[in-house]
């Protein structure tokens, strides 16, 4: 009788943690990495061809900031529109502060933020376009920011329930 209840314990920490890290952070295949800010070009916009074959996208943001600077208060750092024949179809602010920094390289140390903006459903295949911005800080220490694209990503499904 133990193992059972044993059992269900392990199942519902699956369904409470384990699922929702996959479907966030693992589902799909990655369309790819495109440069949305330089220091020493600016923000540029992000052209992207999407089709309903890939749909759901999810859309997240890398930030790279300067050295010394992490993101520390509640308001909005960057901004993120998507757009398709001038027709606004998602927008989204970013704020980097539920996002933990990631060491990709340790030779220079770098922190990389990285925020959901959230997901698009693909209605219409063709040119999606993609500008990110400068919200409402006023101050930002930017190296780069890079416009990620996740395509087939799954959605949680809300009948998953915790057990145990």
């Amino acid at each position: 009788m133990r193992k059972i209840y044993f059992l269900m314990i392990v199942a519902g920490l699956m369904a409470a943690v384990g699922y929702p890290w996959y479907v966030e952070n693992r589902s799909g295949s990655q369309i790819g990495s495109f440069a949305a800010y330089r220091q020493k070009t600016g923000f540029t916009p992000v052209t992207v061809v999407l089709s309903q074959d890939q749909s759901p996208v999810r859309v997240f943001v890398d930030l790279t900031p300067l050295k010394g600077y992490y993101p520390d208060s509640s308001r909005t750092m960057l901004t993120l529109t998507a757009s398709i024949n001038g027709q606004t179809v998602m927008a989204s602010k970013l704020s980097f502060l539920a996002s933990s920094a990631e060491t990709r390289s340790l030779q220079n140390a770098e922190k990389i933020f990285r925020d959901q903006a959230g997901d698009l459903v693909i209605q219409e295949p063709g040119e999606y376009r993609f500008q990110v911005g400068e919200g409402d800080m006023d101050e930002l220490s930017l190296k780069q920011v890079d416009l990620v694209l996740r395509a087939q990503t799954e959605l949680s499904d809300p009948r998953v329930q915790p057990a145990g």
